[in-house]
């Protein structure tokens, strides 16, 4: 939780410093991360045809992402949901984006425009069936490997 009013710190010389020396690096280092993510991202696709990965908007030219994390949506919020259950605390990374959708927030449903009937149902169901993979560098493949091991026995659960 954080206030409606979040304060803007001056950043010092020091970090300033750091950060110019830091931002030579930056170019190599989001390099990285978006060859990782698209070397995993087909290995969800192929491995796990069942869940969707969100990728670069088609719809927006040059649209492209920095890959901290994947998200994937699962088939429906039962699965994520003992899909979470079985990484959460693993220490691979995996965690929930969004607990709820924004308007089902009370404290933030006032900054966002009522829809006639109370919908927002396309929110509530992301919120409700997306999962987050970090794209992390240290996450190797055998982790990565356990991760998909996890989601591929979850979509496949019987009556879900």
């Amino acid at each position: 939780d954080f206030d409606d009013a979040i304060p803007l710190h001056q950043v010092g010389r020091w970090r300033r410093a750091v950060g110019v020396r830091a931002l030579a690096r930056l170019p190599a280092w989001l390099a990285g991360g978006e060859a990782r993510a698209r070397h995993r991202m087909a290995l969800l696709r192929e491995r796990i045809p069942e869940l969707q990965v969100i990728e670069d908007s088609r719809a927006v030219q040059g649209a492209q992402g920095t890959w901290p994390t994947l998200l994937v949506l699962l088939p429906d919020a039962a699965r994520r949901e003992a899909a979470i259950a079985a990484l959460w605390g693993r220490g691979l990374g995996v965690s929930l984006p969004f607990v709820h959708a924004l308007p089902d927030y009370p404290r933030y449903a006032r900054h966002i425009a009522n829809q006639e009937g109370g919908g927002w149902p396309q929110a509530r169901d992301f919120a409700a069936r997306v999962l987050s993979i970090g794209n992390s560098p240290w996450l190797d493949d055998a982790g990565f490997d356990r991760i998909c091991a996890v989601l591929r026995r979850a979509v496949k659960q019987p009556g879900s």
